[in-house]
């Protein structure tokens, strides 16, 4: 179901954001897609958790965090290391910039307790990768 959300109505666990110039390059490649710019998970809290769309919402949180677009909304009770390990093969497929992959990587080889094997099982990836980063 598609639904209205500004990047301030969105969870995310990583803190890096694009430059002006970057954000506002990405924005415009965002807009010319067909369909709903960001795909969310609402989770059993109600919080609104981003899984694709990535650079868009970076792009939004910098430009206009709390301009409303169009989000494709699925309910889904998942856990924060679920929603981890799909935004991370988000990541691998947007190709977003390596400082996002890293904050999440380090989140999950934190909650995991540093186990890269089922790290990479997880986000579909060799074992070096996830390495590459600790």
């Amino acid at each position: 179901m598609s639904e209205w959300f500004a990047a301030n109505d969105i969870k995310v666990l990583h803190h890096y954001l694009p430059s002006d110039k970057t954000a506002k390059k990405d924005y415009r490649l965002a807009k010319n897609t067909d369909g709903p710019l960001m795909r969310l998970y609402r989770n059993s809290a109600n919080e609104l958790l981003l899984i694709q769309g990535i650079n868009a919402y970076n792009s939004l949180k910098v430009l206009s965090p709390n301009k409303k677009v169009p989000c494709f909304v699925i309910n889904n009770n998942i856990t924060e290391l679920e929603w981890c390990f799909t935004f991370l093969r988000s990541c691998f497929k947007e190709k977003v910039y390596f400082m996002v992959n890293y904050e999440y990587i380090m989140y999950a080889l934190e909650k995991t307790n540093e186990n890269v094997k089922k790290m990479a099982e997880e986000i579909n990836c060799r074992e070096r990768y996830p390495k590459v980063y600790r």
